[in-house]
């Protein structure tokens, strides 16, 4: 495809035309299509437009949204197409940015800190970065990025390659390890009950929102779903998974219109939906659980130490066969996948912070 200038920021890009629709794949506003913009005067009035800016940076930070929840490979092939047919849908966009210079200061600010892989590093803003604090300019991302320094967030300097930032140790930890996730807590309760309300208050001490099912207040409630359907939908808005496993499997699902979740329980239909939508998942065993999963699989009726067997070795099969799902990698059993073992809440609480942090840098 040909190089020609983004049609929102100017940018290089690559940009194939077909009939009366032009494509166009930039590495500043990400991949977007139009009919009118191909269309003569009306695409010099969308290019010249004065929320031009604002709507690339609408555009950038949708698709780095996507893209930070998928793989490359699906990422390049899903249909992330924002509609720019008419000003109207560039206004529509558009109001959707940030119009006040605080606010997209701490866009440049958050974005910062997720660049940032050690303390002290130095990061370099260029014209193909303005759309990630949604700036018109170098010169308006500078601004930003003194009145940032004013702030105390950051160190500064200005040069003809770029605006060079450095964040401070406060804006460093305050912005990697305090950035809001939704988390959607996936395990047994009745079980769990408490651990899973004393971890729900600790996420939320720490900025996150969170979801679990047994608390009306923290759960999204649809009266035209049913129970299982109703923790998807929570799930499916949420942005991480914390799995725990315990002694229990969990009561079965019978007879349910969906007869692919027959047979399982809840916390594993929801599991397996999370990695179906390629959430992240993250996994928690409690360590003498860990232990007794030997013993199943030694077979032969072995009574369990922690597991809870309701004396049948089919509910030791099932707790077993999700145990393994979580153990051993998606697509290869030989591998084995990352958990976390835990002994107390205490355990627990810590790991599930590192987790959450190791995501936020990663993003």
């Amino acid at each position: 495809m040909p190089d020609e200038p983004c049609y929102l920021c100017d940018t290089e890009s690559d940009v194939e035309k077909k009939n009366l629709t032009i494509y166009v794949n930039c590495t500043n506003c990400g991949q977007y299509k139009s009919q009118v913009l191909f269309a003569g005067s009306s695409g010099e009035n969308i290019r010249k437009h004065r929320s031009r800016h604002l709507v690339s940076g609408v555009i950038w930070h949708l698709w780095d949204d996507h893209y930070s929840r998928h793989e490359p490979e699906a990422a390049s092939n899903a249909e992330f197409t924002p509609k720019i047919d008419t000003i109207e849908d560039m206004e529509a966009l558009a109001s959707q940015a940030p119009r006040l210079p605080h606010d997209k200061a701490m866009a440049l600010l958050r974005n910062a800190a997720q660049r940032t892989k050690v303390f002290g590093e130095e990061i370099t803003y260029k014209v193909d970065d303005l759309a990630k604090c949604y700036a018109a300019s170098i010169t308006e991302l500078s601004e930003f990025s003194t009145y940032l320094e004013e702030l105390g967030y950051l160190d500064h300097r200005s040069t003809k390659s770029g605006e060079h930032l450095k964040l401070k140790a406060g804006a460093f930890n305050e912005f990697l390890q305090s950035q809001s996730l939704t988390v959607f807590i996936s395990s047994t309760v009745y079980d769990l009950l408490d651990l899973r309300a004393e971890l729900a208050e600790h996420l939320e001490s720490a900025g996150h929102v969170v979801r679990m099912s047994e608390d009306y207040e923290r759960f999204d409630v649809d009266q035209k779903s049913d129970s299982i359907q109703q923790c998807l939908n929570n799930l499916k808005a949420s942005e991480v998974i914390i799995c725990l496993l315990d002694q229990r499997f969990g009561g079965v699902i019978q007879e349910h219109a969906n007869e692919q979740w027959n047979g399982k329980s809840a916390t594993q239909v929801e599991y397996e939906y999370a990695r179906k939508l390629d959430l992240p998942v993250y996994a928690f065993i409690r360590d003498k659980a860990e232990l007794d999963a030997g013993l199943i699989r030694g077979g032969g009726g072995t009574r369990t130490r922690w597991v809870e067997a309701r004396g049948r070795d089919e509910s030791k099969a099932k707790w077993l066969e999700f145990y393994d799902s979580l153990v051993k990698l998606k697509g290869n059993p030989q591998e084995p996948n990352w958990y976390d073992p835990f002994r107390t809440s205490v355990d627990l609480k810590k790991l599930v912070d590192k987790r959450l942090n190791d995501y936020v840098k990663s993003r």
